[in-house]
């Protein structure tokens, strides 16, 4: 289902979605985004409901949000996705409640290949290396990063400018290098 009915963004997938019933499938770690991102799915669709699976507790001021907002908010674990091939009908709770579903957001943590793991560059908590803003430079000396594997806003036009962005700054630096390695130092003696 995932690009079909599950998808991690609305900007890139909510237009073609929008007036239909949304859920956001929210994570442990993710309660400081949670009342933003289901607000923010408001923008497309009226019928949104937040599905915390029973992994994170969500404070009464939250519950107060989104209740204000029109949110449905469902606290117990989601047994399984109902599905018609590629479309989404509902997502089942633990006690066999289904609730209707047609597109369903979710944000799971950020897996790096083998080769951003060797390196052994610093990750966050969600698994993004991490970056200088600045320069795109990681925590090993050398290694830039740029694109999905630093940020969430995943999206092929924001890999594109931090990868323009890392390749400028590498240029920059190993321009400064070369010109600063190969300068002739200069001799103060008279000849």
């Amino acid at each position: 289902l995932w690009g079909h009915a599950v998808f991690q963004c609305p900007y890139c997938h909510g237009w073609e979605m929008q007036d239909r019933a949304w859920g956001y499938l929210a994570r442990a770690g993710q309660e400081a985004h949670l009342v933003p991102f289901a607000l923010q799915l408001r923008a497309w669709t009226d019928r949104v409901t937040v599905f915390t699976a029973g992994e994170l507790e969500v404070a009464d001021e939250a519950r107060r949000q989104l209740a204000a907002a029109g949110v449905g908010l469902e606290t117990a674990p989601v047994r399984r996705l109902i599905a018609r091939g590629q479309t989404l009908a509902a997502v089942e709770l633990a006690g066999g409640a289904q609730i209707a579903c047609d597109a369903l957001f979710h944000h799971p943590p950020q897996r790096q290949v083998e080769v951003v793991r060797a390196l052994g560059v610093a990750v966050d908590a969600d698994g993004f290396v991490q970056v200088d803003p600045g320069t795109r430079a990681t925590s090993v000396p050398g290694v830039s990063a740029a694109g999905d594997l630093t940020s969430r806003m995943q999206a092929a036009i924001v890999a594109a400018a931090s990868g323009m962005h890392a390749a400028a700054m590498l240029n920059l630096d190993l321009t400064v290098e070369r010109v600063t390695s190969s300068a002739a130092p200069t001799s103060s003696t008279p000849s």
